[in-house]
């Protein structure tokens, strides 16, 4: 059995993780920069970079894993969404939530840190969303592994 067959769905998963980490490098500075533009206060401006990030990636991941799954997520007879879809996207905003106590957490502080050095806003979202991609995506695919959602169980 080849790697790739044998490491399917985790792959699958890190690839949605991927997916929706790109969406949130977007929107993160995206709003950190709109931020900028009204308010120089840092902790608005972090918010703001935070709130990005988190509708990007939640967004972009349930898309993503809904279109990587469709044989399992799509019923084709009652042409609607299968409920196992809804469970697992759930378990994954619930699990999420956990992970993002760690993640913003430490990726708020770095942030904050490299704004007091005067980096410019969107960029110091920028490096710090680089920086923090190592810690995300451990964190996701311990919570994945452990809601059952790398492994499509239905509990």
């Amino acid at each position: 059995m080849s790697f790739f067959r044998k490491h399917k769905k985790w792959i699958n998963y890190n690839k949605e993780l991927g997916i929706a980490e790109i969406s949130a490098f977007v929107f993160g500075p995206l709003l950190a920069f709109i931020a900028s533009i009204f308010s120089q206060n840092n902790f608005t401006i972090v918010a703001f970079s935070t709130v990005g990030d988190y509708i990007g990636y939640t967004l972009a991941y349930g898309a993503a894993s809904f279109f990587d799954n469709r044989k399992i997520y799509w019923d084709e007879k009652k042409k609607k969404v299968n409920r196992i879809f809804f469970n697992h996207f759930g378990k994954f905003i619930i699990g999420a939530v956990f992970v993002d106590i760690i993640y913003y957490a430490a990726r708020s502080v770095l942030n904050y840190y490299l704004l007091s050095l005067n980096v410019v806003p969107h960029l110091s979202a920028v490096f710090t969303q680089v920086i923090m991609l190592v810690l995300y995506f451990t964190l996701m695919n311990v919570m994945g592994k452990t809601l059952g959602i790398i492994d499509k169980k239905k509990r």
